[in-house]
């Protein structure tokens, strides 16, 4: 999760640095932000401000037993954990 996280960071700062009203800024930047909403890494599609502040807990966000946890299907993050290996 810290080398995806260093990469989109890497990413992100190279895209800063052309200019705002280049098309290929403009472009990969709307797709990087689409892509990261998208799985869920991001909360809103709003500039590469967000990207910045990237971490591995935003990957570990999305893991199954953390969404349930989330969802309250499960009360514990150990149980939904239980529950996913158990079937």
């Amino acid at each position: 999760y810290n080398k995806l996280c260093g990469v989109i960071t890497k990413l992100t700062s190279e895209l800063r640095r052309l200019p705002e009203d280049d098309a290929f800024r403009v472009k990969m930047t709307e797709l990087l932000l689409d892509k990261l909403y998208t799985m869920g890494i991001i909360s809103k599609k709003g500039s590469l401000a967000q990207c910045e502040g990237l971490s591995a807990s935003s990957f570990c966000r999305r893991r199954l037993a953390v969404v349930l946890v989330q969802l309250k299907f499960c009360e514990h993050l150990k149980q939904a954990t239980s529950y996913i290996e158990q079937g």
